[in-house]
């Protein structure tokens, strides 16, 4: 999903991801649903022009599990982007 955004050189982006986690092997000694995990993701960011070949981006994210042992997991960035 990319909004309009009103100010110019703007861009923003929201995401959101549910994700199943199966690990199995042939050797594996634990019952299988200590090998599984269900999770909900959700973040955003936004992005801006300095010029036409410079832009500044931030996005962070939250992760959480639905069920099991409790998980979760924070993330973000900040960059530079530079098109020559």
């Amino acid at each position: 999903m990319r909004p309009r955004s009103p100010i110019a050189g703007w861009r923003s982006d929201v995401s959101r991801r549910l994700r199943h986690r199966a690990i199995a092997g042939a050797k594996r000694q634990h019952p299988a649903r200590q090998f599984e995990a269900t999770s909900f993701e959700i973040g955003g960011g936004v992005a801006a022009a300095v010029n036409e070949q410079i832009s500044l981006y931030a996005t962070a994210s939250y992760e959480t599990n639905l069920g099991g042992s409790h998980r979760e997991t924070i993330k973000g960035n900040l960059g530079l982007q530079v098109t020559w």
